[in-house]
């Protein structure tokens, strides 16, 4: 086989033996498989700079502080949450970061239960003393940080240890769709996959 600039090519043959073939005959033997396999590998790859990850927070759009006082109810924490669509709240005492409050942590101890979130205070469901960051650590961080911990949210603070924000895992995977857009955005439907109807909850 000849390639465009004249040179004669070969392809090695995936029947083992070492033998080099012409890829004539591996088309005729493999058919569809080999022509899927050689299609991926002329499609470009996409590829996410780490250099993104050396940015600091504060090029992400991350939520501005949401907070609670320590001796607020849970019932005013799920209407925080609910009114802004944010799953988690941090909790002060005064100006100061001392705890956060997720949808997790109300969840696991509040469902099922028949405690009257009206009565409840944060600080008995709240995670203390959590994991925090500054706007100008680097995404990197904050990805390390929620990896290790299993966390969704962590806080931001300023020298002060005071709310300034709040990024969550969301902020961050939106952050690197972001640079890659147009190549997931313009993808063809997948024709050998088949859609159902699905009901949520269900």
């Amino acid at each position: 086989m000849l390639s465009d600039k004249g040179e004669e090519v070969f392809a090695h043959d995936a029947r083992g033996g070492g033998a080099m073939v012409e890829p004539e005959e591996i088309e005729q033997e493999y058919g569809d498989e080999y022509l899927t396999v050689s299609k991926e590998r002329a499609e470009p790859r996409i590829t996410v700079d780490e250099a993104i990850f050396n940015r600091p927070i504060r090029d992400l759009h991350y939520h501005p502080a949401l907070c609670i006082q320590v001796r607020g109810k849970l019932a005013e924490a799920v209407t925080l949450m609910q009114h802004h669509s944010v799953g988690a709240v941090m909790v002060q005492d005064g100006e100061k970061l001392i705890g956060i409050l997720s949808e997790r942590d109300i969840l696991r101890s509040v469902l099922g239960t028949d405690v009257d979130l009206s009565q409840e205070t944060v600080e008995q469901y709240m995670t203390r003393n959590p994991e925090f960051l500054k706007l100008d650590d680097l995404i990197a961080y904050a990805l390390h940080t929620m990896h290790l911990g299993g966390f969704r949210h962590v806080p931001l603070v300023d020298d002060e240890h005071r709310p300034v924000g709040i990024v969550s895992i969301k902020d961050v995977n939106e952050y690197i769709v972001s640079f890659i857009a147009p190549q997931i955005l313009t993808l063809p439907p997948d024709p050998h996959r088949e859609y159902e109807p699905r009901v949520e909850g269900g």
